[in-house]
């Protein structure tokens, strides 16, 4: 999937998306995907019957829910469930660290 989901979604524009792409149902809802030519042309002239509905309100809605996968909270928490643990590191600079193990001069 590209950036154009989430510039369609959040500018308020319900994307079809293809059957054909490989995991399209974390990308958008079901009613939104299309199989041919003829399911875009009717779904288009369905969405243009919707469009400011309480309907197309919820499909919206569903659209932005699936961008929730995508948030940096979710991503962080992913990544926190399968790296280890920081190594905690000294604060001082490696000069710093350098001049701490020298012997002071006598």
């Amino acid at each position: 999937m590209t950036q154009r989901i989430f510039e369609a979604v959040l500018a308020g524009r319900l994307p079809l998306t293809p059957r054909t792409v490989r995991g399209a149902d974390p990308f958008t809802p079901p009613h939104l995907h299309v199989a041919e030519g003829h399911d875009v042309l009717a779904k288009i002239a369905h969405l243009r019957d919707i469009a400011g509905s309480d309907q197309h309100t919820e499909l919206l809605a569903a659209c932005l829910r699936k961008l929730d996968l995508f948030r940096l909270s979710v991503q962080l928490e992913a990544l926190d469930s399968i790296l280890p643990e920081p190594i905690t590191r000294s604060r001082e600079t490696p000069w710093q660290q350098l001049m701490i193990e020298r012997e002071p001069y006598a």
